[in-house]
């Protein structure tokens, strides 16, 4: 198994423009059909493995529906999905006759009113055309930079026509197939449940305490669960030094540049506070605005991180020297152990760490690095 894929897929989710909701429901699309062991597989000499367009057509329907019908937003800047409309007219039609549940029954048993079965088949079009045209041609391009690196569709066979029996059989049928390689296929057969969460630690503990529960539904017990600490961007203690600092001399140099800072002094956050929810001193740096910037949420590589090592190092010891009972505790808690920080190099291992934490985070984790 290549667990490569598991790098780029968390690529995909954190590095991938976004506009739309479409990404996350053809990847939760494409590992439910894996999943489910779908009849119309079949697997390809050539290292891939074709499924039919129509089984992600209809879990795209069964996705869109409630999230539609309940008005939450699933585009940037109020812009409507390719088929939003459509669906609209579809939902409300439903409404008043069961809702999701009874589209669905229709589907299986290809039992549509006539006054709403064109409507259907008109939604299923649309998904399909949106699918093709959208996220299958740009889910990936930040790691091959490619169109269609990942989900490959193969047109159908013949035009599409109306039919007397509109059911899910019809769709794996007529709405032509898509290739995905063996390798994506293997991570999604294996891991995918883990991937869009049905299978996650979160939920079964959620199962578990409901079990047990006299009074408490899962969802309660799950937003119980997944309570924590609130984590707040906080630079307070290192932003007030640095600019006493920066007063005192007339300038300071810029960890990431080396430029010298008159002023629009900035403090960054070496790890990413987004990402690594640390605001100790030694994660705290004086940066230049524009710098501070252009780094935004990213890693800093650790080829960075060794080109800037001197100015890093000089701000821990200036940081160290001037809060020196914090600065130990916190890098002691999050960077190094008590021991490390007693031995006469402690700053160089504690450099170590942070270049093994930017590795980590890039490599294996899949955020987006920064070279300065």
């Amino acid at each position: 198994m290549n667990f490569s894929i598991l790098k780029h897929i968390t690529q995909i989710i954190e590095q991938d423009s976004k506009d739309t909701s479409y990404k996350f429901a053809l990847l939760r699309a494409a590992i439910e059909v894996i999943q489910e062991k779908n009849p119309y597989e079949n697997r390809l000499e050539s290292n891939f493995v074709e499924l039919p367009m129509g089984s992600l057509v209809f879990k795209w329907i069964l996705y869109y529906y409630p999230v539609i019908e309940a008005g939450i937003p699933q585009t940037s800047l109020n812009k409507r999905l390719n088929f939003q409309e459509l669906f609209k007219e579809v939902i409300s039609f439903y409404r008043t006759k069961g809702g999701l549940s009874t589209l669905h029954t229709n589907f299986y048993k290809g039992d549509f009113d006539i006054e709403i079965k064109h409507k259907v088949f008109g939604l299923c079009k649309a998904i399909s055309t949106t699918i093709r045209s959208s996220p299958m041609k740009h889910i990936g391009f930040s790691i091959y930079k490619a169109h269609y690196p990942i989900f490959i569709p193969t047109a159908p066979a013949k035009k599409i026509k109306l039919p007397f029996v509109l059911n899910i059989a019809f769709l794996q049928s007529n709405f032509g197939t898509f290739k995905i390689s063996n390798d994506y296929y293997e991570i999604f057969d294996y891991l995918g449940s883990f991937i869009i969460g049905r299978d996650s630690i979160l939920l079964a503990w959620a199962d578990f305490s409901l079990k047990y529960s006299q009074t408490s539904t899962k969802e309660e017990i799950l937003n119980i669960i997944l309570q924590e600490p609130i984590y707040k961007h906080n630079t307070g203690w290192a932003a007030t030094f640095f600019q006493r600092k920066l007063k005192e001399s007339g300038s300071l140099k810029c960890v990431w540049s080396g430029k010298n800072i008159r002023q629009n002094l900035h403090i960054d956050h070496v790890l990413p506070f987004s990402i690594w929810r640390n605001n100790d001193l030694w994660n705290l740096m004086p940066t230049y605005s524009k710098i501070n910037s252009q780094k935004s949420n990213k890693i800093p590589t650790a080829a960075l991180l060794k080109e800037r090592k001197e100015y890093i190092i000089r701000y821990w010891r200036i940081l160290f020297e001037a809060n020196p009972q914090i600065f130990e505790q916190e890098i002691t808690q999050n960077l190094i152990v008590i021991e490390d920080f007693q031995e006469a190099n402690w700053i160089d291992i504690a450099f170590q760490k942070l270049l093994y934490a930017s590795d980590y985070l890039i490599q294996k984790r899949g955020f987006e690095s920064w070279n300065g």
